[in-house]
């Protein structure tokens, strides 16, 4: 269960899906309209609520277990394009 000081709340989830889909903290305080020292905290607080880190920090911020690459990287399709 819980404990105040780790409760869980809707803007904390929203931080860390900011994060995680931009990589970047700076850039999510950014969309937010909050500050980066803000989504740090948010973020360690749901990593508190837990119990595990959520975020990889030894580079661009990426959420532990996300793909290293972003859909944009992935490989191209290998389907044959439509005649003209």
């Amino acid at each position: 269960m819980a404990t105040a000081e780790h409760a869980l709340n809707l803007n904390q989830l929203r931080t860390f899906e900011a994060v995680a889909r931009l990589a970047s903290f700076t850039a999510a305080a950014r969309e937010l309209a909050i500050s980066q020292p803000a989504v740090t905290v948010q973020v360690r607080e749901l990593e508190g609520h837990f119990g595990l880190p959520l975020v990889d920090r030894s580079r661009a911020a990426r959420a532990v277990g996300a793909p290293c690459c972003s859909p944009a990287m992935a490989r191209p399709s290998t389907a044959t394009p439509p005649r003209s």
